[in-house]
């Protein structure tokens, strides 16, 4: 619901359960994140070590987001981007992406 890019090497979300996915990300340090759009049949999966920010810069970051009106964070995740697969209907699905 809330992931976006936070800059060409990063993507942050609002973490707003505080539960398992914020646990597995404390415990190992590491994300997936896939995203789609269904109707052009396109995605794309992200992967790469994974923070999380509970004061600070990032978290003023999802502080504002959510003034959109969604839920207040309990944390910012942020991503670093180390690898991405293409998640595209077709031949070259799940195949790393290339410019």
């Amino acid at each position: 619901m809330s992931l976006r890019v936070l800059d060409d090497q990063h993507l942050i979300y609002n973490e707003m359960t505080a539960k398992q996915t914020l646990r597995n990300i404390q415990a190992n340090g590491k994300a997936i994140v896939a995203v789609a759009d269904l109707p052009t049949m396109k995605g794309y999966r992200f992967a790469g070590p994974a923070k999380v920010y509970t004061d600070g810069e990032y978290f003023d970051n999802a502080l504002e987001w959510a003034k959109q009106g969604h839920p207040a964070p309990k944390a910012a995740v942020v991503i670093t981007i180390e690898k991405i697969w293409t998640l595209d209907a077709g031949p070259k699905a799940g195949e790393p992406y290339t410019e």
